[in-house]
């Protein structure tokens, strides 16, 4: 399942990424936000095989560079660094279009194609020092030969203050958003004001489009919270838990944790399709990409079949063919 979900992650949010890069229709704000949250996405899949194969082979590097391999990167900073990078994205995206679509005239928090690059740099730089944490406090065990980062069963009673910060922001962050998508559903069902009559389409073209609107909130704000909740609350059950009581059940909490690690995982695998490829253009552009992937490999097959063709004619086999393909 593991493997099933991360190669699955990986080229969803590596096509997301590719598109917006190569498609200059798809460079617009939203879409610039979408492919910086693929790219954490994408970053957190790639690390996750890697520190689940060291954590179950307990095969860890000891002494001074170990200590430094577990600090910066099988502590869980890299990895965190890329699910908070995800929280930012999320949240900006949120608030990008609530403003975009309820107060569109409203440039206080207005991100333009100008200053979308500071947004996202403000993004990964805020990460950074949410992360920091994980930098100072993971630490390598030489006993169990184990990284033991803040949020492991170990070290979770002594993080009470940090996974209660973690807990509140995540509250937070989730109130924001189903505050953002809210506002849009209510101003697209209930006040008319979105989606009505500041656009010219017909009944039917308006329908389809709140549909999708309605869909695509509710999907995000869903997927979310489904994801991240029960990994973010069974952190703050451990921070609080006794610590005999963990001694004494460390095997089932320890296959809890693994399984919810899982599903929050699955949520960047998630993302791509819940969120980019609900939209027509993405999937249009995606079909794109493996047509002429696929156009490009049969021109490449007839002019090797021409090339041999013309080789046998030289032989006295066959006439020659013009090797140009139109």
């Amino acid at each position: 399942m593991y493997l099933l979900n991360t190669v699955v992650g990986i080229v969803g949010n590596f096509l997301v990424v590719f598109i917006v890069y190569k498609n200059k229709n798809m460079q617009t704000t939203t879409n610039y936000l979408l492919s910086n949250l693929a790219a954490a996405d994408f970053m957190s899949l790639i690390l996750c095989p890697i520190l689940l194969a060291v954590d179950l082979s307990n095969n860890h590097i000891g002494g001074r560079t170990g200590q430094f391999i577990c600090k910066v990167f099988t502590g869980g900073f890299l990895s965190q660094l890329a699910k908070s990078v995800a929280f930012s994205s999320i949240i900006v995206l949120a608030t990008e279009r609530y403003y975009a679509i309820m107060a569109p005239f409203d440039t206080r928090f207005n991100i333009s194609k100008d200053n979308v690059g500071l947004a996202i740099g403000i993004i990964w730089a805020t990460a950074m020092v949410i992360c920091g944490p994980f930098v100072i406090w993971s630490e390598f065990d030489e006993e169990s030969n184990r990284c033991l980062d803040p949020l492991s069963l170990e070290k979770a009673s002594s993080m009470k203050p940090y996974i209660t910060a973690v807990v509140v922001t995540f509250v937070c962050v989730a109130y924001i958003l189903f505050y953002c998508y809210a506002q849009i559903l209510r101003g697209i069902y209930i006040t008319k004001t979105v989606c009505s009559e500041n656009v010219a389409v017909s009944d039917q073209t308006q329908l389809v489009a709140k549909k999708k609107l309605a869909v695509m909130s509710v999907s995000v704000t869903i997927s979310f919270c489904t994801c991240y909740a029960p990994s973010v609350f069974f952190q703050q059950y451990l921070a609080f838990a006794n610590s005999e009581e963990v001694i004494l059940n460390y095997e089932t909490l320890y296959f809890v944790h693994s399984v919810l690690r899982f599903i929050l995982y699955l949520g960047s695998s998630l993302n791509p399709l819940v969120y980019a490829f609900q939209s027509s253009s993405y999937r249009k552009n995606v079909k794109h990409v493996f047509i002429v992937k696929r156009r490009a490999t049969v021109g490449v097959i007839a002019v090797n079949e021409i090339e041999m063709a013309n080789g046998r004619r030289q032989a006295g086999a066959f006439p020659v063919i013009n090797s140009s393909l139109e």
